[in-house]
């Protein structure tokens, strides 16, 4: 629902608005139902809302893990992220076959994921004590 016909869906959980025009300050878009996370500054939106013109603005369907790159220290995702939030994640090839991450203090959960097969994982999530 974006009246210029710029913003587009990269997938089902990901919503992408390219800036088009220099000159442009504010745009409206429309973001699909449901709860979107901004990529560049966390915020979550819904409905109609008005984005940077002069940048190109990256929605996240919240609780959706989106395949990206795991950097060379193996961090998946930062010290706050919960079963609930939004993370990034890209498993390719060199992949470890079993890794540990705790990925709350204050959720106190921790995931195990296990590289299946090139290209596929498994998350377990369990609470920890």
């Amino acid at each position: 629902n974006d009246p210029e016909g710029l913003t587009y869906m990269f997938g089902r959980d990901m919503v992408v608005s390219p800036a088009v025009d220099e000159e442009m300050k504010e745009r409206k878009i429309s973001l699909p139902e449901g709860h979107w996370v901004n990529l560049w500054n966390g915020r979550t939106h819904s409905g109609q809302i008005a984005i940077d013109g002069e940048r190109t603005e990256v929605f996240l369907r919240k609780g959706s893990v989106i395949p990206l790159s795991i950097p060379p220290d193996g961090t998946l995702f930062g010290t706050n992220w919960s079963q609930e939030e939004t993370g990034l994640l890209y498993v390719g090839s060199e992949f470890p076959e079993n890794l540990g991450v705790r990925l709350s203090s204050l959720a106190r959960r921790l995931a195990r994921i296990s590289g299946v097969e090139s290209g596929i994982i498994k998350i377990e999530w369990r609470e920890i004590r």
